[in-house]
C-alpha cells in the first residue's frame, strides 16, 4: 500500500498530542487486559465452566484480550512515530481482524442459544471438537477479511477499493449478522414467554420454570453484548466509509470512535 493511502487512513498525531493518546488509551488497554484475564483465571480454576459451549466464550475473551495487548499498544506505538507510515496497515489489519472475530463469535454464541431454545438442541450434540472447529473457522474467516484487501490491493484504484472493502466489511461483519441476531433474540424471547403463560406454568415443575428464567437472563446478556458491539462498530465502519469517500472533516469524529470502539472488549467479560 502506498504512503499516501496509508497515512490518510491513520494519520499520525503531532508530538504534543502523543502523551494525550497514551494517557487516554493505556488505561483502556489495562482495563481490557484485567477484565479478560479474570475470565481466563475463572475458566482455569473452575472445571464446571469448561463446557463445550463455553469454549466459544473463552475464544471471545482471547479476542478481546488481544485488543488490549496487541491492537491498542500497536496503535499507541504507531502514533508515537516509532513505526514507519507504511506499517499503518498493521493498525487496520488488527482492528478489522478483531472486529470481525468479535462479531462472528457473538453470532456463533447466539446461534447455539437459538437452536437450544427454539429447537431443543441437545447438549451432547454440541461437542468440544465441533465447537473448536467452528471457532477455528471464525478466526480463519476473520483473518481473511483483514489481510485479503492488502494482498489484492491496486494502487491505481485505491480510493474505490477502500470504499468497496469498507462497505463489504460493514455488510458482512455487522449488518447481516445483526439482522439474524435481532430475529433470533425476538424469536427466543417469544418462545420463552409462551412457555411462561399462566395456563402452562401450572403444568410445569419448578425446575422447568427456573430453566426458562435462566434462559431469559442468558438471552438478555447476549443481546446486551450484541447491542454494545453494534454501537461501537456500526458507527465506526460508517464513519470510516464517509471519510474514505471524501468527507475529511469527519476526522475528529473518527478519533472519538477510536475510543468508543474499544468499549465492547471491556464490556463483554463483565457481562
Amino acid at each position: 500500500m502506498n504512503d499516501s493511502n496509508a497515512t490518510s487512513k491513520f494519520p499520525k498525531q503531532h508530538s504534543d498530542d502523543r502523551l494525550k493518546t497514551l494517557s487516554k488509551f493505556l488505561p483502556i488497554a489495562i482495563a481490557i487486559v484485567l477484565a479478560n484475564g479474570h475470565v481466563f483465571v475463572m475458566f482455569y480454576r473452575y472445571s464446571r465452566l469448561r463446557t463445550s459451549s463455553n469454549y466459544v466464550l473463552l475464544s471471545l475473551a482471547i479476542c478481546d484480550f488481544s485488543t488490549g495487548v496487541i491492537a491498542i499498544p500497536y496503535f499507541i506505538v504507531y502514533n508515537f512515530g516509532i513505526f514507519p507510515s507504511q506499517l499503518s496497515i498493521g493498525v487496520h489489519i488488527s482492528h478489522t481482524l478483531l472486529a470481525a472475530s468479535g462479531a462472528y463469535h457473538i453470532l456463533f454464541i447466539t446461534g447455539l442459544k437459538y437452536m437450544a431454545t427454539v429447537s431443543s438442541l441437545k447438549h451432547y450434540l454440541v461437542t468440544k471438537s465441533l465447537v473448536l472447529k467452528i471457532v477455528l473457522g471464525v478466526w480463519i474467516t476473520s483473518t481473511a477479511f483483514a489481510i485479503i484487501p492488502f494482498v489484492l490491493y491496486d494502487a491505481e484504484v485505491s480510493t474505490r477499493w477502500d470504499v468497496i472493502y469498507t462497505s463489504v466489511c460493514f455488510v458482512a461483519v455487522s449488518l447481516f449478522p445483526y439482522i439474524f441476531m435481532i430475529y433470533a433474540y425476538m424469536d427466543m424471547l417469544s418462545v420463552i414467554t409462551k412457555r411462561q403463560r399462566p395456563s402452562l406454568i401450572q403444568n410445569k415443575n419448578s425446575r422447568g420454570q427456573k430453566k426458562d428464567g435462566s434462559d431469559r437472563k442468558c438471552i438478555l446478556v447476549f443481546a446486551a453484548m450484541a447491542i454494545i458491539f453494534a454501537c461501537c462498530w456500526f458507527a465506526y465502519f460508517i464513519v470510516m466509509l464517509l471519510f474514505q469517500i471524501g468527507l475529511k472533516d469527519l476526522l475528529s469524529i473518527i478519533e472519538a470512535f477510536v475510543v468508543i470502539r474499544y468499549i465492547t472488549s471491556f464490556a463483554n467479560p463483565l457481562l
